[in-house]
């Protein structure tokens, strides 16, 4: 089965953040710098857990 990341939308509640990236690439928690765990990681991570190898 594949996941199916949905990343629609212009994000605009999440400017600044979003003025230079994508949503799923914005930063979540505490970490910042490149260790930083973004929404997308957590997408896939989550896909994972459930057995899912493929994302789309």
């Amino acid at each position: 089965m594949i996941g199916l990341v949905l990343a629609a939308g212009a994000g605009r509640r999440l400017r600044p953040y979003t003025d230079t990236l994508p949503k799923a690439l914005v930063p979540v928690g505490p970490e910042e710098g490149p260790d930083a765990v973004t929404v997308l990681d957590l997408t896939l991570r989550n896909f994972a857990e459930v057995g899912l190898t493929e994302a789309a």
